[in-house]
């Protein structure tokens, strides 16, 4: 019996050594990342020095800091950002489900993209740090702050009188995207452009999830699907001295698979 047991245990010992050994990666490969962030962080003086956001103060916050290198040199969600940054005539409002720190609606807004915008966060340090943020970058004044977006969603817009022929709705919701988007809610938002971050990965029942959504959006809007893209950290000035390896690191999101998003536009506005 013993005999039969050993090259069970043997394998064990191995599986063990190479989850160790995979974890061991994960660590070195994460405090390395913080410690570029820091490094251009510092070197850039908390400001945006590429990108459509060129010149937004990144002030502390609520955001991970290793994502705060690709920030700065507007390679962070670059995909999402050019959709942002697009003309939208007639649409003053943002609307921002799930603001975290405010990095897209303060620096829309500095860049006069939009008039106006209106957060939901559920984090009370999230509202803390946009309030403390958007001071810092002269557009308190155009920012209105709201809790966590909730099952009540379509009546906490019709609250704040939003017009959907007027906004642009920006959803980042750590997989709640799935829940809150109902279809009385997508009905209502039919007039807006709607740009939405995914995360079926976050949910056992994700592959569903995110078809059913593109299904009843499909019945209101002209659906996109994109992904993340490529990325060229060798045009900028500030990485010319550091090394290949650091360079291409500052590039990643840190993602466990590639990032994807909707494009919801109005059927009428795309015929």
């Amino acid at each position: 019996m013993i005999a039969l047991l050993r090259p069970l245990a043997r394998r064990l010992r191995e599986q063990i050594k190479l989850r160790l050994g995979l974890d061991e990666v994960r660590h070195t490969v994460a405090a390395r990342r913080r410690r570029i962030a820091e490094r251009l962080f510092e070197e850039c003086g908390g400001v945006v020095r590429h990108g459509p956001l060129k010149g937004l103060r990144l002030a502390g916050g609520n955001w991970s800091i290793y994502d705060k290198a690709a920030m700065l040199l507007g390679l962070y969600e670059q995909e999402l950002l050019a959709l942002l940054d697009r003309p939208y005539p007639g649409r003053p409002l943002l609307v921002n489900l799930g603001a975290a720190d405010g990095y897209y609606p303060i620096g829309l807004l500095r860049a006069n993209r939009f008039e106006r915008a209106l957060c939901f966060e559920l984090s009370e340090t999230g509202r803390a740090t946009i309030a403390a943020n958007a001071e810092t970058n002269g557009v308190a004044g155009r920012i209105t702050l709201r809790g966590a977006a909730g099952p009540d969603l379509l009546a906490q817009l019709r609250a704040e009188a939003v017009d959907p022929a007027g906004a642009v709705v920006l959803c980042d919701i750590e997989g709640a995207e799935f829940d809150l988007l109902t279809d009385p809610v997508l009905g209502f938002l039919a007039p807006a452009v709607v740009l939405i971050e995914t995360h079926a990965h976050l949910r056992s029942d994700g592959p569903a999830a995110l078809a059913r959504l593109i299904a009843e959006a499909g019945r209101h809007f002209r659906v996109t699907e994109f992904r993340t893209g490529a990325r060229d950290p060798s045009r900028f000035p500030e990485l010319e001295s550091w090394s290949d390896n650091d360079r291409w690191l500052l590039c990643s999101e840190g993602r466990a698979s590639l990032g994807h998003w909707l494009l919801l536009e109005p059927r009428e506005a795309a015929a």
